[in-house]
C-alpha cells in the first residue's frame, strides 16, 4: 500500500492587477484533512508568521473583494476557484502610518442575519503588528459549501497566494523548494510545518518534462537534475527528488512510513528514523510519549517499554483499563454488556441517554420507559409501574376494570373502557340514551 506522501495546495486570492507586487511570507503550519463517509467532509488550515517582516497591509477587500484559488498537485491534481465577495464579511483596516500596523479579517457565519455560508472559506486573516510581525491564516471546510480540493495521494507541495482585488499579493509555501517538516501524509490527510525558505509565488501550471524546474512545484526536471543527479523521479514521483515521505527507503533513511519499516521493529518516525521506545525521544507518529508522563495529561501515565501500548498515552479503546475508565472494549466485567465504548464508562440508567445494555432511558428509546431502563410491555400480565396501572390478569389496583391500554377503567368519565364497560355516560354508542350508571346497557 502506498501512502499519500506530498501535497500541493496553492490558495490564490487573485483579483485585478495587484499593486505592490507579490510578497512572500514564511510559512508555519499547513494541514489538509479528509473524512470519508456520507457525506464526505474535508478541512484545510494554514498559518504563516514572519517576524521583522518587510511586508505591508494595503488594499481594500471590504470594497473590492477577492478571489481564492486552491491548487493541489500530485497524484490527483485538483483546483478550485472561490470568489470572496466584498461587503460586511470583511472587517479591518490597511496600514496605519508610521507604525505600519494593519489587518483584515474575512469571516462567514451560518447565521442568515450575517449572510450565511457562501464559500468553503470559514475565516481568513492577514495582519501586521506594530513590531513588524506579519501573520496570515486561512481555515476552510466542506460542511456547508463543497471544498473541491482533494488529498492528491501522493502530493508534492502546499502553498497559498493571496491577492486582494486592486491590492497586494501574499504567498506562502510549504514543501518543495521551501522545505519543511512533514507530519501526517496519507490518504486521509497531509500536514507540513516549519518550512525553511519562503520560496516564490506559485504561478501557472507546471509542466513536468520540459527541462525547466518549475519552482515551487518541482525540485527537478528531465535533463535538469542538479538537486539530485540521476535521481529525478527515481521513486516514482515525476519531477521530484527523493525525499522522506515518498514511501521508498532511500540512502540515509532507516524507514519511510509505517508501511515501509525496513529494519525498524517499533515504527517509523516522520524523519524516516526508527522509533525506539525508552530512548526518551518522542518519535511521532509511532510514539505519543517516551518517559514523560506530563505530555499525556494530569494523572495519566506514558506506557513503558514492553507494555502492549508502549510509548503511547492511555486512551479509551486501547484495551487496557486506565485511570478514569471503568471498562474497555475487551473488558466489561465491571458492567457486563453495559460498557460505553467511546467513553469507557459503564452505562448509567437515569441520565436520559440510551446506552449499551439499556432498552431506553427517560425519553430516549420508547414512550413507556421504566425506572430500570427497560420498556414496559402492555399485555405481558405484569403491571409495570409507574407506566402501567394494571396488565390483563395483574389487576389488583382495579379488579375487573383493566382496559386494553393497561390503565384502570373509571366508570363515569364519558369514555367506554373496553372490555369491562359497554358504555360510559355520553359515550353510549352501544345503547344510545340508555347507558346505565354502572356503565352497562339495559
Amino acid at each position: 500500500m502506498r501512502t499519500v506522501d506530498w501535497l500541493v495546495v496553492v490558495a490564490v486570492l487573485i483579483g485585478s492587477v495587484a499593486t505592490g507586487g507579490a510578497q512572500t511570507i514564511l510559512g508555519s503550519k499547513f494541514a489538509l484533512q479528509a473524512k470519508p463517509g456520507f457525506p464526505e467532509t474535508a478541512k484545510l488550515a494554514l498559518k504563516a508568521q514572519e517576524k521583522l517582516s518587510p511586508e505591508a497591509v494595503t488594499g481594500d477587500p471590504l470594497t473590492n473583494g477577492a478571489t481564492l484559488q486552491v491548487i493541489v498537485n500530485g497524484g490527483m491534481p485538483t483546483t478550485q476557484t472561490i470568489d470572496l465577495p466584498p461587503g460586511a464579511r470583511w472587517r479591518g483596516i490597511s496600514e496605519i502610518t508610521p507604525l505600519g500596523k494593519g489587518g483584515w479579517k474575512y469571516y462567514e457565519s451560518i447565521a442568515p442575519l450575517h449572510g450565511g455560508r457562501v464559500t468553503p472559506v470559514k475565516a481568513l486573516v492577514y495582519a501586521r503588528s506594530s513590531t513588524g510581525t506579519f501573520k496570515l491564516a486561512i481555515t476552510m471546510d466542506s460542511r456547508y459549501v463543497p471544498l473541491d480540493v482533494a488529498v492528491p495521494n501522493p502530493g508534492t507541495f502546499a502553498g497559498i497566494v493571496l491577492t486582494v482585488n486592486g491590492g497586494p499579493t501574499y504567498c506562502v509555501n510549504f514543501g518543495g523548494a521551501a522545505g519543511g517538516v512533514f507530519g501526517r501524509n496519507d490518504a486521509l490527510g497531509f500536514r507540513v510545518s516549519k518550512p525553511t525558505q519562503e520560496g516564490v509565488c506559485a504561478t501557472g501550471t507546471p509542466t513536468c518534462g520540459d527541462g525547466i524546474v518549475d519552482s515551487p512545484f518541482e525540485t527537478c526536471d528531465v535533463g535538469n537534475d542538479l538537486a539530485c543527479p540521476g535521481l529525478c523521479g527515481a521513486n516514482g514521483l515525476a519531477c521530484l527528488c527523493p525525499f522522506c515521505g515518498d514511501a521508498t527507503i532511500d540512502p540515509g533513511e532507516s524507514c519511510d512510513g509505517q508501511a515501509h519499516l525496513g529494519s525498524c521493529t517499533e515504527g517509523c518516525s516522520y524523519t524516516c528514523t526508527c522509533a525506539v521506545c525508552g530512548d526518551d525521544v518522542v518519535q511521532t507518529p509511532a510514539e505519543d510519549c517516551d518517559g514523560d508522563d506530563a505530555v499525556c495529561g494530569e494523572g495519566l501515565t506514558c506506557a513503558p517499554p514492553g507494555a502492549p501500548n508502549q510509548c503511547h498515552c492511555p486512551y479509551c479503546g486501547d484495551g487496557v483499563i486506565q485511570q478514569g475508565e471503568q471498562c474497555e472494549v475487551n473488558d466489561d466485567s465491571a458492567c457486563p454488556g453495559g460498557c460505553v465504548t467511546d467513553t469507557c464508562l459503564c452505562a448509567v440508567c437515569g441520565n436520559n441517554v440510551r446506552e449499551p445494555g439499556e432498552q431506553c432511558d427517560g425519553g430516549d428509546g420508547c414512550s413507556s420507559c421504566l425506572p430500570n431502563c427497560t420498556c414496559a410491555v402492555c399485555g405481558n400480565g405484569v403491571a409495570e409501574a409507574p407506566v402501567e396501572q394494571c396488565d390483563t390478569t395483574d389487576a389488583a389496583a382495579c379488579p375487573g376494570l383493566c382496559n386494553q391500554d393497561c390503565v384502570c377503567g373509571v366508570c363515569g368519565n364519558n369514555f367506554t373502557d373496553y372490555p369491562q364497560e359497554q358504555c360510559d355516560g355520553t359515550d353510549d354508542g352501544a345503547c344510545p340514551g340508555a347507558c346505565q350508571p354502572d356503565c352497562t346497557c339495559p
